[in-house]
């Protein structure tokens, strides 16, 4: 169903016209005279092949800027993101806000203490089905890191339970290149040969100014068969990028427009978005901040670089705080980073309800449902204020009169829903510290992952992921065991 405008988008201008001229030059600059270290040797041989220079190391890959012009206009600028529910289907580039669950934590708030438990894949299929029922989330991924499965079949793992517990547009993780042809595999065939992958792939540098060689595995497969891809820098200030958000900035747009050059030498046209979670750390430990002030900053940057390049922006971190529980820094933290990124036209705003503590380390159910309601009143935000004939009301206010009242009027009735936004989860007069707000939404969570299910999966698309199952060495009734592990709908 299609959205109200959502005028105030973008409204929050970080950069000027210059200053993102002068990250441009820069990051062009670094590009020409410092480049890229590329560890894959096929993805320097493809980055030869469009003009750019491997330096004597044999590692290290330098771009002409003319081979960056090129680049950048070969590059869509817009990205259709499937989903297994059509009414789900995205594109990215139309200017208005989407969010996404979390990513990847290990472990999950128990409702008391700070360290909470380990992850299991059973946490997945739950939290999975919690964000394909929270109409804000977007975009589904892995929300936790299961840490009672073998490290070398999470990738499998992860995205077998995502694709099954989503309708939405799933983007699948991996950590390493091992069995990328059984991620993308389980992909197509949730896709059901749809003319839109319903899922996407990504990697992130390693800042700075470095791609790993497993990375550029993933991206470069991906560009071969135009799965849509997101390139992403998470390059934190002071430790692997300059202290100076502008320095920060140089280094980010640098990286991201290296790996878009892989993308587009291995296949012009290419599906890629950018994303970021650069952000500073902290001067008391030197490790990353997520809830920082300067991140909404980074971000809304980010933002107007993308459109200068004409590249969307597929991630923009928002909603991770660095607080070890659910309080008063995470409410303020998770507020602020989601509000200005969507204001400062963040088109995806990645973690926005994710349920995140500690840095990325940890997740609450409780959270997510608090955070779902945060990202309505956000989109509120951004509507605005509509002003026509029929908002004005200048008749109904001549009606009413001096003294009147406008409760019972049928422009009040009409008018109400789409113009107040009503919480069933707020509730006036809590006195108890935000309690009962926790209650609230831990029975909201746990009633919506008992009774909600996903767009059901059909026999065929079950019979198709039990034979990748066989492929990464469990046989038919392991893969099933695994099936029932983490319940599938089946259709």
């Amino acid at each position: 169903m299609a959205r109200p405008e959502e005028r105030l988008f973008g409204g929050l201008r970080v950069l000027s016209e210059e200053e993102i001229e002068r990250i441009d030059r820069a990051a062009r600059e670094v590009l020409r005279d410092t480049g890229v270290i590329f560890e894959d040797p096929e993805a320097r041989v493809a980055l030869e092949g469009i003009g750019a220079r491997v330096a004597s190391d044999g590692r290290t890959v330098r771009f002409p800027e003319e081979v960056v012009r090129r680049v950048l206009e070969s590059a869509p600028d817009r990205i259709v993101l499937g989903a297994r529910d059509p009414e789900q289907a995205l594109e990215l580039g139309r200017r208005r806000m989407l969010t996404t669950n979390g990513f990847g934590t290990s472990r999950v708030w128990t409702g008391q203490g700070r360290q909470g438990r380990e992850a299991t894949a059973d946490d997945l299929r739950d939290l999975t089905r919690l964000a394909d029922g929270l109409e804000p989330v977007d975009i589904c991924q892995h929300q936790v890191t299961p840490q009672n499965v073998p490290p070398q079949l999470l990738d499998v793992v992860q995205a077998f339970i995502v694709l099954g517990n989503t309708g939405k547009h799933a983007h699948l993780s991996t950590y390493s290149a091992d069995f990328l042809d059984e991620v993308i595999e389980l992909g197509r065939i949730a896709s059901d040969d749809a003319s839109s992958p319903t899922f996407s792939l990504g990697c992130c540098a390693l800042s700075p100014l470095r791609y790993a060689a497993d990375a550029t595995c993933v991206l470069r497969r991906a560009a071969l068969e135009r799965i849509p891809f997101l390139l992403v820098s998470g390059a934190v200030a002071g430790v692997m990028a300059p202290v100076t958000l502008a320095g920060a900035l140089v280094v980010q747009t640098a990286e991201l427009l290296a790996g878009l050059a892989l993308a587009q030498a291995v296949n012009p046209g290419t599906p890629v978005a950018f994303g970021s979670f650069t952000s500073p750390m902290d001067p008391r430990s030197g490790q990353q901040r997520l809830g920082a002030a300067e991140l909404p900053l980074l971000n809304g940057a980010t933002a107007q670089l993308c459109a200068h390049y004409g590249v969307p922006l597929g991630y923009g971190t928002g909603g991770v705080t660095d607080a070890p529980t659910v309080g008063i820094q995470a409410g303020i933290e998770k507020s602020l980073t989601v509000s200005l990124a969507a204001l400062a036209g963040v088109e995806v705003v990645h973690d926005a309800v994710s349920g995140i503590m500690a840095g990325g380390l940890m997740v609450s159910r409780e959270a997510m449902i608090i955070e779902a309601e945060l990202c309505r009143i956000v989109r509120r935000y951004l509507r605005g204020v509509d002003v026509s004939e029929t908002t004005l009301g200048i008749q109904q206010i001549q009606s009413a009169g001096p003294g009147g009242s406008f409760l019972t009027n049928p422009h009040t009735a009409r008018h109400l829903r789409e113009e107040l936004l009503i919480s069933d989860l707020w509730e006036s007069g809590d006195e108890d510290g935000g309690v009962e707000l926790l209650e609230r939404a831990r029975d909201k969570a746990s009633q919506m992952i008992s009774s909600h299910r996903a767009t059901p999966l059909s026999g065929e698309q079950i019979k198709g992921m039990l034979r990748v199952w066989s492929g990464v060495g469990l046989d038919e009734r392991m893969g099933r065991g695994v099936l029932s592990l983490v319940d599938i709908p089946q259709g």
